[in-house]
């Protein structure tokens, strides 16, 4: 397993020029004739729920932003961000439709999506799962690590070593051992913190005791 990509801003210049310029025909973007898009045209801020889908198999595709009602969106531009860029990863976006009407002179490599759009706003966002307690006072230990997402999420994410489970007041606590530290998580899949960036954590870390190890990844 490797560890995610992560987009920056200079990665997507070159999309743009690819998704704008580097065209056999240009042609203007119709208005869809079998169905209205249902989706907002602008979300202002990180307001919409999405998960990351890899299509870097097809040309010119990357990876897409699939909203909740099953929408593909294929970012034009994509402001500077360290968020990890992975199959299913869970995110929220804000986002504007470039082509939305028949003004918009476009002709994509990528033939995947349901619309082009600039993202103005990306943030990681752990998706709530059917089975998977909402709150710390529900969580029961985990026998399966691989029944959860965001416990699959973080397995590709880090790849790692050791995953071990601490009861704590709140729940559990996952360690993510790997290559560059630990990373640790509460029993709901929220990232608390990462030792190689945060003395608390490691501080932290120093009061868990009796580690029940959970998965053994033999890299």
């Amino acid at each position: 397993m490797t560890k995610p990509s992560k987009f920056i801003a200079h990665t997507f210049l070159l999309s743009a020029v690819l998704l704008f310029v580097n065209c056999s025909a240009t042609k203007k973007a119709t208005a869809d004739t079998t169905a209205p898009s249902s989706i907002p045209m602008v979300v202002e801020g990180c307001n919409a729920v999405a998960t990351i889908q890899n299509f870097t198999n097809e040309p010119g595709c990357q990876y897409l932003f699939r909203l909740q009602d099953g929408t593909l969106l294929l970012p034009g531009e994509l402001p500077e961000t360290d968020v990890p860029f992975y199959k299913n990863a869970g995110v929220k976006i804000g986002y504007e439709v470039l082509d939305k009407d028949e003004s918009i002179v476009s002709k994509a490599v990528c033939t995947s999506q349901d619309h082009i759009v600039k993202i103005t706003c990306i943030e990681e966002y752990v998706i709530p799962q059917d089975g998977v307690p909402t709150s710390h006072e529900d969580c029961v230990n985990i026998k399966n690590p691989y029944r959860f997402q965001w416990m699959r999420n973080a397995i590709t994410q880090w790849n790692p070593t050791r995953i071990n489970e601490y009861v704590y007041t709140l729940g559990f606590i996952y360690e993510v051992k790997h290559k560059d530290g630990s990373t640790l998580y509460d029993s709901l899949g929220n990232e608390m913190c990462t030792t190689t960036d945060n003395t608390d954590c490691t501080s932290l870390l120093e009061t868990l005791e009796s580690p029940k190890v959970i998965l053994v990844v033999n890299n």
